[in-house]
């Protein structure tokens, strides 16, 4: 288990010097209790001088927050509680309670628009500071420092206005049980009856529940209490679905007691030897969450007893912990930051291979894999089942590259060579021109023609035109010497019109695709450059300095340094719908990257080496290749997959999306943003002008490409449908459903 934390962050804004005075009261006011409404998608934060900060949504969108603040009491408010809409009165509005030093309980409609009407009734009964406040089936409870709990009642008399009305219709005080100062209540809210349990300065725990058969103006009796701290319970808390009762108390320790019978089952003290703050219950990982004094925030397994995480997330007190929308939301002295829990994922791990995994390619519903061992396979990517496998006679395959739009898979070779792959009828053909290990491969769409760039630890990249036809062994159109060492990563930019080159000498090239010049370059990694893709107006490098780099693509200049990896890294992806980036190492780690904010939101770890990457947008699994020969498949969590709300209904907008973006990896202001792109910088070559730089690339066309270029491949007409994948065969080894066909291109091979 591992916390990472958003970068969402709601911050009064006190300065260091006064969050250190907190305790001598010589500072600013402080946080002093806070809630989390996911229904209004809202922060509520009470502060030690009354104040009530409230960071709310402007709209129905959740990403513009407004920050209001109201002068709510006169004194440091200690607890909120949220009626949510409908549980007091038929359609009523969702409310907030508050209670304070200033012996005062205040019911507030923070969400109306008018602010002179934001609290709707304030309470005055009590003759100390209201400490605790709860509401169950139309009772509002409240205990107090003066000895005395009071239950309050909405008036049916007013039941046709919009707001409930209080009134008090019964106090509980040492005469009714209590035996010391009530502290902390809660409520067991079940199906037959209703009862609520109180906390006090002594460390008892008072169960009151309603009288049966019912007294007049005696809403509830008490039970027998119980001692359980030695001394004050600072919180109580009820999990009726699980019947516990959670006590916190200045004796620094946690129990958890069983509502109906008493007993306790679990009871620790604070590791950290500091009284606990706040409590709150996962309901869905059935976890207790605690913060504490030191800045402190554990997780804890009660059934087992075994604390799951025990982390300092700040250097102040914490005050408050909340949960909502999967998310942590911790209260401390200067707001309220949000925290992300990351379960170590399970990795289903799939064997077949028995090479190293070079290459992942998803083709229709279907995984293909490249591995060391000669051979492609064929996988199901609903359940992983090995469909077959097309078998390489000669040299080890080192890349591999689907044509989208077609049946064709390109593979590279150990010994130079290039072979493109029917994989319908399992029939190859042979290009031969590289004379070293074919490292890279990708394609270059253009309007006029397509091409395939292919890269090689001899230092150039060759460029095949993939619309022409041809008989036999076609020849490259051109070859760029692009370095004197191995090249290890290319990628096509279509908009500069471009070929990206990446290799051993650390640098990342640039070369026009039509004059075959070098056109730029971009210099900052220490180590080799392995892998490399766009995304938007952003080139995004890996290396084996440890390293990702990002880059401007326009004024090509380096924007941002991603470290997280301790060996090279090997391969570099993106999640599309969410503009994640996903990156794997040597070191057995795979992080997801928000690269805007340059924050990892998800870390895995495995023992094994992972190779390369690939995710499926349909089945939301990323799938990685390993050095030792597997596949694993990870299921991302659903929240890091929801796509936000972006209007892109003009092209300004998205313009100012994308200037956004780059000011934000930046840090820098607007302004100086814009005094930025003024400067001048080494750029890019222009194209020739029949091929204007913007030119929207014209897509690939299966019948203009495959019907000449590659009939050699199989005998068989193209389907209809784009990418359709191969029938899953009947014989043991799947040789005799994918054909054993002798190639005209290349006689003197067999492809299975």
């Amino acid at each position: 288990m591992e916390l990472f934390k958003e970068k969402e962050n709601y911050s009064l804004g006190i300065k260091r010097s006064s969050r250190k005075a907190v305790f001598d009261g010589t500072g600013e006011a402080t946080v002093s209790c806070h809630i989390h409404v996911p229904a209004k998608h809202s922060q509520v934060v009470g502060c030690s001088d009354g104040k009530i900060v409230v960071w709310k949504p402007r709209n129905d969108y959740k990403a513009d927050v407004h920050k209001t603040t109201i002068q709510g009491h006169l004194g440091q408010i200690f607890q909120f509680l949220y009626l949510a809409e409908g549980s007091t009165e038929e359609n009523s509005p969702g409310l907030l309670v508050s209670c304070s030093a200033d012996r005062t309980i205040k019911v507030w409609d923070i969400w109306d628009r008018d602010l002179k009407k934001k609290c709707v009734q304030s309470l005055v009964a009590h003759g100390g500071s209201v400490t605790n406040v709860a509401f169950v089936k139309g009772y509002l409870l409240s205990c107090s420092t003066d000895g005395t709990v009071r239950v309050w009642k909405s008036d049916n008399a007013r039941s046709l206005l919009l707001y409930p009305w209080f009134e008090v219709v019964q106090i509980i005080g040492r005469e009714d049980g209590l035996r010391a100062c009530p502290v902390s209540l809660n409520v067991l809210r079940r199906t037959e009856s209703t009862s609520f349990f109180v906390g006090d300065a002594a460390g008892r725990v008072h169960p009151f529940v309603p009288p049966f058969p019912p007294i007049p103006k005696q809403h509830f009796t008490a039970q027998r209490s119980q001692k359980i701290h030695t001394l004050s319970v600072t919180h109580l808390m009820v999990v009726p679905q699980e019947s516990f009762i959670v006590t916190l108390s200045f004796d620094n320790t946690v129990q958890v007691h069983d509502a109906l019978s008493g007993n306790g089952f679990f009871a620790i003290e604070n590791p950290t030897r500091c009284r606990y703050t706040g409590v709150v219950w996962d309901t869905v990982h059935q976890e207790l969450v605690l913060v504490d004094q030191l800045g402190y925030l554990q997780v804890w397994n009660v059934y087992v007893e075994k604390c799951l995480q025990n982390a300092k997330i700040s250097d102040t007190p914490l005050v408050s912990v909340n949960l909502g929308d999967s998310r942590i939301y911790v209260g401390d002295a200067d707001g309220v930051s949000v925290w992300r829990v990351h379960r170590s994922s399970k990795f289903k791990e799939f064997k077949g291979h028995e090479g190293a995994v070079t290459q992942l390619v998803l083709v229709g519903q279907n995984v293909y894999s490249a591995s060391l061992d000669m051979s492609i396979r064929c996988w199901d990517a609903y359940d992983m089942s090995c469909l077959g496998i097309l078998e390489e006679r000669s040299s080890e395959i080192s890349s591999m590259l689907f044509i989208p739009g077609s049946i064709i898979i390109v593979t590279g070779h150990d010994d130079g060579r290039m072979k493109l792959w029917n994989i319908d009828s399992g029939s190859s053909m042979t290009l031969e021109h590289h004379k070293n290990t074919v490292s890279c491969l990708t394609v270059a769409p253009t309007q006029k023609r397509d091409f395939l760039l292919s890269g090689s630890f001899d230092g150039t990249i060759a460029v095949w035109d993939i619309s022409k036809r041809r008989a036999f062994n076609p020849l490259p159109e051109q070859v760029i010497r692009a370095s004197n060492n191995e090249v290890l990563c290319v990628c096509y930019h279509p908009r500069l019109q471009a070929i990206l080159v990446g290799g051993n000498n650390a640098d990342i090239t640039a070369w026009s695709l039509w004059t075959h010049e070098q056109t730029g370059k971009l210099v900052g990694h220490t180590d080799a450059v392995t892998c490399m893709l766009l995304d938007g107006n952003f080139i995004i490098s890996g290396s084996d300095d440890h390293t990702i780099k990002i880059w401007d693509d326009t004024h090509m200049f380096l924007v941002a340094t991603l470290s997280g990896h301790s060996l090279a890294v090997r391969d570099l992806i993106l999640v599309p719908t969410v503009g994640l980036l996903v990156s794997c190492s040597f070191d057995g780690h795979i992080l997801v990257w928000d690269y805007v904010s340059q924050e990892v939101v998800l870390k895995l770890h495995h023992q094994k080496e992972f190779r390369c990457l690939l995710f499926n947008e349909q089945e939301k699994q990323l799938y990685a290749g390993t050095e030792q020969d597997n596949i694993m498949i990870i299921q991302l969590p659903p929240q890091l997959l929801e796509v936000p709300y972006v209007d892109y209904s003009s092209a300004a907008q998205h313009l100012e999306d994308t200037s956004n973006k780059l000011t934000a990896l930046l840090g820098l202001s607007t302004s100086e943003f814009k005094q930025l792109k003024h400067k001048k910088w080494e750029q890019f070559g222009a194209p020739p002008r029949k091929h204007p730089v913007g030119t929207p690339a014209a897509p690939l066309s299966p019948a203009r490409k495959l019907s000449g270029s590659f009939d050699e491949l199989g005998s068989s007409p193209l389907p209809p449908a784009v990418g359709r994948p191969p029938s899953k065969p009947s014989s043991a080894n799947g040789a005799a459903d994918l054909g054993r066909q002798r190639s005209r291109a290349d006689p003197g091979a067999y492809s299975v």
